[in-house]
């Protein structure tokens, strides 16, 4: 979900399972993880985003149906 839509799509979400926020730097999912914790989920993010991670050489996993993502958004 894109930040600027999470408090409108909370919904969605499963309040009893914990959520983890990611995004390119660990700013926006920061703001994400406060969202959800507002919220009463269990929340929490990734200090330093998806940079930070991979510069750790940490695994990545790029989902089959990705593709599909990108071609169906406007952004």
């Amino acid at each position: 979900m894109f930040l600027g839509e999470l408090r409108e799509k909370l919904g969605e979400l499963n309040p009893r399972r914990p959520v983890v926020a990611y995004c390119a730097t660990g700013y926006r999912s920061s703001l994400a993880a406060s969202i959800l914790e507002a919220a009463g989920f269990t929340a929490a993010h990734v200090p330093g985003g998806y940079q930070a991670w991979t510069a750790a050489g940490l695994p990545t996993v790029i989902p089959p149906d990705a593709g599909k993502l990108a071609s169906n958004t406007n952004r």
